[in-house]
């Protein structure tokens, strides 16, 4: 895991990091382990206000890995004097062809 920096120059809120871990894999076919890759990227960081957090997860090892990475984006807000609220959403991107898409449009 890499220590937290700044995503550029003109910003010093916004914060970026990267780690990678193996993953093992229960299949009767395929590989029987993998190699994860995340980016850790700060959004908007104002703790009166928000902090809103994507990772950008890969797994290039597997078939069809290079052709889509899992976007989850977690967002932390108050949700009371004591307590926080969290809300994480996710999605796939496609960024190429795989068997499991299909062509893209």
């Amino acid at each position: 895991m890499s220590d937290w920096k700044p995503q550029d120059a003109s910003s010093s809120d916004m914060l970026v990091r990267s780690m990678s871990y193996i993953k093992p894999l229960a299949g009767g076919f395929g590989p029987k382990q993998t190699k994860c890759e995340l980016k850790d990227e700060t959004d908007h960081v104002n703790f009166d206000d928000y902090v809103s957090m994507l990772t950008t997860t890969r797994t290039p090892d597997v078939p069809s890995g290079g052709a889509f990475s899992v976007k989850t984006r977690t967002c932390l807000m108050w949700a009371g004097a004591n307590s926080t609220r969290v809300l994480v959403t996710t999605k796939v991107e496609w960024t190429g062809r795989s068997f499991i898409k299909g062509a893209p449009p």
